[in-house]
């Protein structure tokens, strides 16, 4: 089976790890994947025309490359592959997955209106040629559902092997922690806690804890690492802000954390349907996790006993504090179990069974 995965060009430091992950599991099972996307020549225009002008030149050059791969099954990652990926299915009788990262006309509406309501016209508009989409969390997959389309949840969770766990005490002897504080840690974009001032809450909630409490806060770009360091007292408050980091980096910071904090803007409804992918890294390094109280997110950590929802921060943080090794111990195993079951190492046979099941 010949499958065509669709993309939007990406950083080398930011791979689309989902249709990364997709190729390598369809190799394995002795398919012919192929990831194609198409980068034009020159910036994203600013004015609304002259984006939707681009949209459709990136569209039909895109749709043109998986016509010329003359695929048995196209993968269209997010909305912005999507209308290619209908034109190469009508081309061909062929099927068509949608693999939706997000909730785009929430996050789209988040910057432009109108936007949003073109991306919701895109996928109402492909709904009929769509055989199934791929969903990171049952909202997402509720809403696509209303539309037709039979769905599948496919976590954002790593595959068993990407995890290099250490001990503790090495790994906070390793990047300079103290081996007697509490450290929690927030690993993921900064503009997470810089939209809607959520650094506020945090900072805040950290000052009035006690002493040993420690912040450990890494992630990119490093403008707004730099912004965000600006902004805190790091000395007065035991806040540490680093710049953005490689996952192999980032194993002894995991591996140093008391607890995960997941942070977000709660008036921003992509966030409220998603399950991030910072989520499932803290559990595969066995870290209890904060979460906001967002349906899916509270539902994760709450049926395996390796998190709280929270309201307060601080009343969660102390309430982590005040827990004795034991209950530590089981929300740490929990959080580890949680991650295992949701792993890629879990959902890749699916996956590839999905695939196989609409040729």
């Amino acid at each position: 089976m010949k499958v065509t995965i669709l993309t939007e060009p990406s950083p080398e430091d930011k791979p689309n790890l989902r249709a990364r992950r997709q190729s390598q599991a369809l190799a394995e099972a002795g398919h012919d994947p192929e990831t194609l996307s198409v980068t034009l020549v020159g910036n994203v225009p600013k004015h609304l025309l002259g984006r939707i002008a681009y949209h459709r030149e990136k569209t039909r050059s895109l749709a043109k490359a998986a016509i010329d791969a003359g695929p048995d099954l196209v993968i269209a990652h997010d909305i912005y592959t999507l209308d290619a990926g209908v034109q190469a299915s009508y081309e061909f009788g062929i099927p068509l997955i949608y693999d939706s990262h997000e909730d785009w006309p929430a996050l789209i509406g988040e910057h432009s209106l109108v936007e949003a309501m073109a991306a919701k016209f895109i996928e109402r508009r492909a709904a009929g040629r769509v055989s199934h989409a791929l969903v990171p969390s049952a909202p997402i997959g509720r809403r696509l559902e209303s539309m037709g389309i039979p769905t599948t949840v496919t976590y954002n969770a790593r595959s068993i092997e990407e995890i290099k766990r250490m001990h503790k005490a090495e790994a906070r002897q390793k990047v300079g922690l103290n081996q007697d504080s509490f450290v929690v840690g927030y690993i993921g974009a900064m503009e997470q806690l810089l939209k809607g001032r959520v650094y506020d809450r945090v900072f805040d909630a950290v000052a009035r804890l006690p002493s040993q409490v420690e912040l450990v806060v890494i992630g990119g770009p490093v403008k707004d690492a730099e912004a965000l360091a600006s902004l805190a007292d790091e000395g007065d408050l035991g806040i540490h802000i680093l710049g953005p980091m490689g996952f192999d980096e980032l194993a002894p910071y995991y591996s140093s954390l008391d607890a995960g904090l997941v942070a977000l803007d709660e008036t921003r409804r992509n966030y409220y349907n998603s399950l991030p992918n910072k989520l499932f890294d803290y559990m595969a390094f066995g870290v209890p996790t904060l979460v906001p109280p967002f349906p899916d997110m509270s539902d994760i950590v709450t049926t395996g006993k390796c998190g709280i929802p929270y309201t307060n921060l601080e009343e969660a943080i102390r309430r982590m504090m005040a827990m004795d090794d034991v209950e530590r111990n089981r929300m740490s195993y929990g959080a580890y179990e949680t991650f295992a079951q949701h792993s890629w190492n879990a959902q890749a046979p699916k996956f590839v069974r999905l695939c196989e099941s609409y040729t």
